[in-house]
């Protein structure tokens, strides 16, 4: 129960600050708990050292997605747009 409560207390943290804020926030916990998970794979279920990696290797793209919202990715996909355009007026 204490685990719920400590994780509804973080989103509602996370939730409130400004995503900036929210960010720092967002990575320190995850940092924080990254030691503690790649810990339990190693010591708990005997999967050595090497499981840290495989944990950072799955966890990774994940922090990517989850960090870079959807209009960002549109606002580069339309920059990207205008510097082909660019630099193919400029070719001609």
């Amino acid at each position: 129960m204490t685990s719920v409560i400590y994780l509804l207390g973080v989103f509602l943290l996370v939730s409130i600050l400004p995503r900036r804020a929210a960010l720092i926030a967002i990575f320190s916990f995850l940092f924080g708990h990254f030691f503690g998970a790649t810990n339990w794979l190693a010591i708990r279920w005997h999967l050595g050292t090497n499981s840290s990696s495989i944990y950072a290797l799955a966890l990774a793209p994940m922090i990517v997605f989850v960090s870079i919202s959807r209009n960002q990715l549109r606002h580069r996909s339309n920059h990207q747009k205008a510097v082909l355009v660019d630099a193919r007026s400029d070719a001609e």
